[in-house]
């Protein structure tokens, strides 16, 4: 009778394991994910911030870079934007998740403190990011305007 409780509160405690090791390998891929979108918005905001301090300076662009280009750019930071939405939607529902996970679990419950503690902070970090992206959106936006009345001008 005592074996049979022992395999069970094994499997029991097996499937917990399970569990939570898939939570975290979860949190694991998104924080990889994260760290991909950083280096494509390194890399896009170094690519523009040229483009833009000219702008902002001159009021032009300079003469190697077309409109064309402004316009593909923009494409791409909004693409970038959605990639964050999307990021920061699944971090939502983690978080929800180990909320769920931590009420149940109570011998894993530091493993999945630290991962919710991971979660927050990277969710603070998508705000900001969103935040600067919606200003860096904006001084394109505003370059293209002048670049849509400069064009219809000529």
């Amino acid at each position: 009778m005592f074996g049979f409780f022992r395999n069970l509160r094994k499997k029991i405690s097996s499937s917990r394991y399970q569990e939570i090791s898939d939570y975290k390998e979860s949190c694991d891929e998104l924080v990889g994910k994260y760290e991909h979108l950083l280096k494509q918005i390194s890399e896009y905001m170094q690519e523009n911030q040229v483009v833009l301090r000219s702008f902002e300076q001159n009021g032009r662009l300079l003469p190697q870079a077309p409109s064309d280009q402004v316009q593909l750019n923009t494409f791409s930071l909004l693409s970038i934007k959605d990639e964050l939405v999307q990021i920061t939607s699944e971090c939502e529902s983690l978080l929800s998740r180990g909320s769920s996970h931590l009420n149940t679990n109570t011998a894993y419950e530091k493993t999945i403190e630290v991962l919710l503690s991971q979660l927050r902070e990277l969710r603070r970090y998508s705000e900001q990011i969103e935040e600067a992206l919606g200003e860096f959106e904006d001084k394109l936006l505003k370059m293209e305007e002048v670049l849509s009345e400069h064009s219809l001008c000529n």
